[in-house]
């Protein structure tokens, strides 16, 4: 993997258009207020993605809010697209589309191909500079750093990941023990006022609490409490949309953001698997694990699509017709299954995907 991201790299848009104006007006309030849940969220998949991730984004959505309103440069020229390297530009569909500095796809740093000052004069030459700077400022040097430590997201010393403190190792992430799913939570190591040191649990949640178990690690509930908060309105206001199953799915999933509780999150994973062939598809939560270089820890993600009925269609026949299929395959019927479990094949229509990933195709719950 190269260090800058390569110039010939295929840029994609989302067009759901004519499946969202295939919808009831039912269906676009439902899918509406659940693609909301699913932007107001993304600020966690950037914190997740790296400490720096969140200024760097900051940095340039100001930067190309301003160039695209048209505003001028200090020498009273007007800024457009054209004027910004192509390298440039191609580096900030990156940072977006990957929520952050890091690839997901192997973890690696990538980095501008342009220079650090080059970097600076452009930035400089807008009328906003002056807030522009502290931006800057705070995430230049981190931003182009490729040292070993900066390269990867991994345990120090290999590495750096914001799921931990700044040299955390595998082995003291991995000493701790507790009576709870590590899904939706981070581990840091806090320095006390006696110089000793403690080990806190972050636990996402809109509920903001502390408890210390007897081995001494400290639960703090309320990571992520601010978008969360949003992410629970907007689903809550889905559910005045929703049948009856989504209800109680949503239901599950609002206890489980507000609580911290994961197995709530699950029940609500199985109410969905009940909810065949629906016309809007949601997903919520933290799901992946992939991120997490102890692969315990997940990603949040949440995404909305529309079923492409037609595609759909040719899928349902390709079911209908599995098992005279499966019987032509190269093996005894011994290695079947007893019972042929007939899965619910969709194509979807993305309408939103709020994480690190729109992958091809997707296989859930895990």
């Amino acid at each position: 993997m190269g260090k800058t991201v390569d110039l010939s790299t295929e840029i994609l848009s989302l067009d759901s258009k004519l499946a969202f104006e295939s919808l009831s007006e039912r269906e676009k309030l439902y899918a509406y207020h659940l693609y909301q849940a699913s932007n107001v969220s993304l600020p966690i998949v950037v914190i997740q993605r790296s400490v720096e991730s969140m200024s760097i984004i900051k940095l340039f959505s100001r930067f190309f809010e301003h160039i695209l309103n048209q505003q001028t440069l200090t020498d009273g020229s007007t800024n457009n697209l054209t004027d910004i390297p192509l390298e440039l530009l191609v580096y900030v569909c990156q940072l977006f589309s990957c929520c952050g500095n890091y690839n997901p796809f192997g973890k690696y740093k990538f980095i501008p191909d342009v220079g650090q000052q080059q970097m600076e004069s452009i930035l400089s030459a807008t009328s906003i500079w002056s807030e522009l700077e502290p931006l800057w400022l705070s995430v230049k040097d981190q931003m182009y750093s490729y040292e070993p430590q900066d390269r990867q997201l991994d345990f120090s010393p290999d590495g750096k990941s914001s799921y931990y403190s700044p040299g955390m190792t595998k082995d003291k992430a991995q000493s701790i023990s507790f009576d709870m799913s590590p899904y939706n939570t981070r581990l840091f190591e806090v320095a006390n006022d006696d110089n000793s040191s403690q080990l806190e649990l972050h636990i996402a949640s809109v509920d903001i609490k502390q408890q210390v178990l007897p081995n001494g690690l400290k639960l703090c509930y309320g990571d992520y409490s601010q978008y969360l908060t949003k992410v629970v309105h907007h689903l809550s206001l889905a559910k005045q949309y929703s049948n009856e199953l989504e209800a109680k799915m949503l239901d599950k999933y609002i206890e489980a953001f507000t609580t911290g509780n994961t197995q709530a999150h699950v029940e609500g994973s199985k109410l969905w698997v009940q909810n065949v062939g629906p016309v809007v598809e949601t997903y919520i939560g933290f799901i992946e694990s992939y991120q997490d270089p102890l692969g315990t820890r997940g990603e949040w993600e949440g995404f909305v699509a529309i079923v492409n009925k037609d595609t759909s269609q040719k899928y349902a026949t390709l079911v209908n017709q599995a098992q005279q299929f499966i019987s032509l395959l190269p093996w005894p019927r011994e290695y079947e299954k007893d019972t042929f479990l007939s899965p619910d094949f969709t194509s979807l229509e993305v309408v939103t995907f709020g994480t690190s990933i729109i992958p091809s195709g997707i296989n859930i719950p895990n």
